[in-house]
């Protein structure tokens, strides 16, 4: 770990950016809340010596460049059995290999204390990403982690059986013409516990407006399920659902714009009647990504199935900035 750190060090320090390898700052604070009892509140802060974006270059961004990064979590929160408190802490290293390549990498620890079985446990825990952008046409991301899950609501059992997941993600975004975007993102976790839940989510969505007002809409489909339904977190053994999309960003004055995104969904749940729901999203923005860019955003999920009803919302507070 004392050579990691060394190498880390020099690397902040010793590397000489371009105009657009600034490093930055992002913090974000967050709280949601559910019908069925479970509240939690966020704070994440990171620090990476260089912006990068590899499928939306920044001007002037390097072509190969090794990066750093920081990252720290405070976590806490209540479900229907008791409270939470949750700290990773995470140290990165970053290496874009050319203008299509980019490997990121995160390793720390992630402790959590809860007031169910009144225990505290520590893991190990790690992050690798890979960033592929061969054409225009194409973006990829592969990931795989390893860290607990209570964080994603699995709860409470994600909390009194402190549950971890090794998980794979694949993103797959192409654009074979400027009009129109087919994204597809696609997961495996494996718990603690033997269950495995996969994932996968497709759209197929046009661009009406691609300038400054971009807006696109289309249809979307998710596929989840789980190889065990467990009574202490949801994990249906089949869950599907179709419907319209939306996403929309409109400049307001300046550097002032809102967003805004919206999943109309017909669901249904193992074998269970069809259901109604929707995802929406609304963020306002002030700022740029070249320099200071604060947010706010609001999330608010809602179902209805046979009668019953469940529904979340959440708020985010978000400041990047040069520093």
């Amino acid at each position: 770990m004392k050579s990691f750190a060394t190498l880390f060090l020099m690397l902040a320090f010793n590397t000489i950016p371009a105009l657009a390898d600034q490093p930055i700052t992002h913090v974000d604070v967050s709280g949601s809340t559910t019908s069925d009892g479970i509240h939690d509140r966020s704070l994440i802060a990171s620090w990476r010596n260089h912006r990068r974006d590899l499928f939306w270059p920044l001007p002037e961004e390097a072509d190969r460049a090794w990066d750093v990064e920081t990252r720290a979590e405070l976590h806490q929160g209540d479900d229907q059995q008791g409270h939470y408190r949750g700290q990773r802490f995470a140290l990165g290293m970053g290496r874009k290999f050319s203008p299509t390549w980019l490997l990121d990498a995160l390793l720390g620890f992630h402790a959590v204390s809860e007031d169910i079985n009144y225990t505290t446990k520590v893991i190990p825990t790690g992050d690798v990403a890979l960033y592929f952008a061969p054409a225009t046409q194409l973006n990829v991301t592969a990931r795989y982690g390893h860290d607990f899950v209570y964080q994603d609501l699995v709860q409470p059992g994600g909390l009194s059986n402190h549950l971890t997941a090794d998980s794979l993600w694949l993103d797959l975004v192409p654009r074979p013409v400027d009009a129109w975007r087919f994204p597809i993102r696609s997961s495996v976790r494996r718990f603690s516990d033997a269950n495995t839940r996969r994932n996968v989510d497709a759209s197929v969505l046009y661009g009406l407006a691609m300038s400054e007002l971009w807006v696109w809409a289309g249809l979307g489909a998710e596929y989840l399920s789980y190889t065990t339904t467990q009574t202490s977190y949801w994990s249906p053994s089949r869950f599907l659902a179709m419907g319209p999309r939306l996403e929309a960003v409109v400049p307001v004055y300046r550097s002032f714009r809102a967003a805004a995104s919206v999943n109309l969904n017909r669901f249904q749940e193992n074998q269970f009647a069809w259901g109604w729901g929707y995802y929406t999203t609304a963020r306002l923005e002030l700022g740029n990504r070249e320099g200071w860019l604060g947010s706010v955003g609001y999330t608010r999920i809602r179902s209805s199935q046979g009668g019953t009803q469940w529904f979340s919302n959440g708020l985010t507070l978000s400041l990047s900035a040069q520093l």
